[in-house]
């Protein structure tokens, strides 16, 4: 299960989730992953940076809008409105995430890695979070996959 904060009510950010934890991840999805085709062949799935990285775009596209109705440094009401309006857009990250597992453009953990922090964003700050953790993967996932 997936747990961004250690206080989950001040929305305070484990420390090491964009580091330790976000690392482990990037290791498990440079890993190669065994599966069998319908007609019974063993092949081979893996995740590229640039499949991963197609992903990530497409979450900080998201971001990116949601950003451009902040005023100065403080969230604004305008923000949290513009994150309600593109929820449903992150969670259609789902949906391309299973469209490329079918297409063994990516591994099973992977599509399960978005699956768990999708489901787990509720609000605004929990979808910030995810955003920088995955940059955080994508940052530490360069040493350990090819483009």
């Amino acid at each position: 299960m997936v747990a961004y904060y250690d206080d989950p009510e001040k929305k305070i950010v484990k420390k090491d989730l964009f580091s330790d934890y976000a690392h482990e991840i990037a290791k498990n999805l440079a890993k190669k992953e065994e599966y069998r085709t319908k007609s019974g062949k063993k092949r081979f799935r893996t995740n590229t940076l640039s499949q991963i990285r197609k992903f990530y775009d497409d979450l900080l596209r998201i971001k990116m809008s949601i950003q451009l109705k902040r005023n100065g440094l403080e969230r604004s009401k305008e923000e949290n409105e513009e994150f309600i309006r593109k929820l449903p857009y992150i969670k259609m990250m789902k949906a391309k995430v299973s469209y490329a597992l079918s297409r063994d453009k990516i591994t099973k953990d992977f599509y399960d890695f978005i699956n768990e922090n999708v489901d787990y964003i509720k609000d605004i700050d929990d979808f910030f979070t995810f955003c920088n953790l995955f940059e955080a993967i994508i940052a530490y996932s360069s040493q350990y996959l090819k483009s």
